[in-house]
């Protein structure tokens, strides 16, 4: 090689390097789809009923065997725990002409048993029946309709169990911890799966049919070899026009905080719990070439404690949803975008905002817990529709009043515990006035909060319960009496709110009257609506 061609393919390598150093990084799923294979994808349910033999004892030998029972009624009989030396253990059906139809919790606490066949007379099953005991397999038998929770919690030998085809429901973390249970076979029937039942476990695979009214938590599978090595855990067997039911996406490679998951098309649907959010930054989800995209109200699990209604960390997490999404809702903490790079207000957005106040429109027709967390202290809701609330929907420490052009139904706390400093709160034109916590103390401000919440009145449903607060004036529903001042700030409130909304105000009223005197001095120590509220109540200059 000459000294010009060395020249030339020196100066040809740093001009590469130099590209390579200015060229944007990509991880590498951000120009890839996620593959097939990377997707996991349930097997079908084997639908095979176990048979166990039914064993009949007498009192004597059941007690000599080591079973300890208790008679719950002339026909039936509960095991509450066995002492037992026989490591391969079948439940007697039958102990003294009395039918064994039920275990109770912690029967089987640590026990040293290596296999356990539980037999068709057993109809219930109660908490840690064999929690952290070293048996290896467990078979039921058909009748059992739910797993308790904990049922086989930190089981590490467990291999193999056998669940019965009438089985409707899996409990919270009842094989969590079963390190050596590598495959599960839930069959058709199973339409409840709950939090962390198998997670921590040795899963590698299942077998799981879905349908519409099967409910499914997200975090059934969470950090196991399952969720660690794929990317998604699928429902179901995506349908002809691609829908892809999400029961979880894999936690480590959201984790990697580097990499995007990118659905190539098709409809998505996240179901409850699907993703795990954490303090760290995490990936992206890409749907934006999808079709449609809808999420469960709880999709993204917020593991961290709330402050205020939002994770401490602020945005964990970037979702980018198709152009025609609408009405979805997602957590603050989810950075959720057009392709376009336009942030995503389809489920709550901003009408307008000025010092005084934000006017805010709801699009869907339910209002999820910790949903409205803005910081203002003046909010105006507005919905399209009839709107549910769940307990919580309104999260904020700033706020002091608030209303609502339509009535919003719900059956539980419409007002999260921080929201001290509220005040007013005004739905349909009918308005109620609280004392805020600085002038009545946070614990009494939050008992009165709790009025804020569906009941039924004559056949008519309301949306405040006026009842609440005549207990907690009159002393009923607190241990510890409130004080004359107190008294008379709450009675003002009642006063001045809409009339009919209480329908005691009476009381309020011969309450004011009774204690003339001492309101009066009290004028002087209160804020301005309180003291203008006595004066003309009292009618003095």
């Amino acid at each position: 090689m000459g000294l010009f061609d060395w020249f030339k393919e020196s100066k040809r390598k740093k001009q590469n390097v130099e590209v390579e150093k200015t060229a944007p990084k990509h991880s590498s799923f951000c120009a890839d789809y996620i593959k097939r294979e990377e997707m996991y994808i349930p097997d079908r349910p084997k639908e095979v009923k176990a048979k166990v033999k039914y064993i009949t004892l007498t009192l004597e030998q059941a007690i000599t065997q080591g079973w300890h029972f208790k008679r719950k009624s002339r026909k039936r009989i509960r095991i509450t725990h066995y002492t037992g030396t026989n490591k391969n253990v079948i439940i007697p059906s039958e102990i003294g002409g009395y039918i064994v139809n039920e275990i109770s919790g912690g029967a089987f606490f640590r026990a040293d048993i290596e296999r356990v066949e539980i037999p068709d007379t057993v109809k219930k099953l109660h908490c840690s029946c064999f929690g952290q005991s070293k048996v290896k397999a467990i078979i039921i038998a058909e009748g059992i309709t739910e797993i308790p929770n904990g049922f086989a919690f930190s089981c590490q030998e467990l291999v193999s169990v056998h669940l019965p085809t009438t089985l409707f429901r899996i409990g919270n973390c009842a094989f969590e911890n079963c390190t050596n249970l590598k495959y599960i076979d839930i069959p058709k029937s199973c339409g409840y799966i709950d939090n962390r039942a198998f997670s921590r476990s040795g899963i590698e695979g299942f077998a799981y049919q879905d349908g519409i009214y099967k409910e499914v938590n997200g975090t059934v599978f969470q950090r196991t070899p399952l969720d660690n090595h794929y990317k998604l855990i699928l429902r179901t067997e995506p349908s002809k026009d691609e829908e892809y039911r999400i029961l979880s996406v894999g936690r480590h490679s959201l984790l990697q905080g580097t990499s995007d998951i990118k659905l190539p098309g098709g409809k998505v649907w996240l179901g409850a719990c699907s993703v795990m959010c954490e303090y760290r930054h995490m990936g992206t989800l890409d749907f934006s070439e999808c079709t449609k995209v809808s999420a469960h109200i709880k999709a993204f699990e917020l593991s961290d404690r709330w402050y205020d209604g939002k994770l401490s960390s602020g945005c964990v997490m970037e979702v980018i949803v198709p152009q025609e999404t609408k009405c979805e809702y997602f957590p603050d903490c989810i950075d959720v975008k057009y392709p376009n790079k336009k942030k995503y207000d389809g489920f709550i957005s901003v009408e307008s905002r000025d010092n005084d106040k934000t006017v805010l429109r709801i699009h869907g027709n339910i209002l999820p817990a910790y949903s409205v967390v803005f910081h203002e202290k003046s909010l105006e809701i507005r919905t399209d529709r009839w709107t549910k609330y769940e307990k919580y929907a309104i999260c904020s420490k700033e706020l002091e009043s608030i209303s609502f052009d339509n009535l919003l139904n719900g059956t539980d706390e419409l007002f999260a515990p921080c929201c001290h400093n509220l005040h007013r709160v005004e739905m349909s034109n009918r308005c109620v006035f609280i004392p805020s916590s600085d002038i009545i103390s946070e614990r009494l401000h939050t008992e009165l909060m709790k009025a804020f919440t569906e009941r039924n009145l004559n056949g008519k449903l309301c949306w405040f319960d006026s009842s609440v607060v005549d207990n907690i004036f009159s002393g009923n529903s607190i241990k510890s009496r409130i004080s004359q001042k107190r008294k008379i700030i709450i009675a003002c409130d009642v006063l001045r709110s809409t009339a009919g909304v209480f329908e005691n105000s009476s009381m309020y009223e011969k309450y004011l009257q009774t204690h003339r005197r001492y309101a009066l001095i009290l004028c002087v120590t209160l804020p301005d609506e309180y003291t203008d509220f006595l004066r003309n109540f009292y009618e003095v200059i």
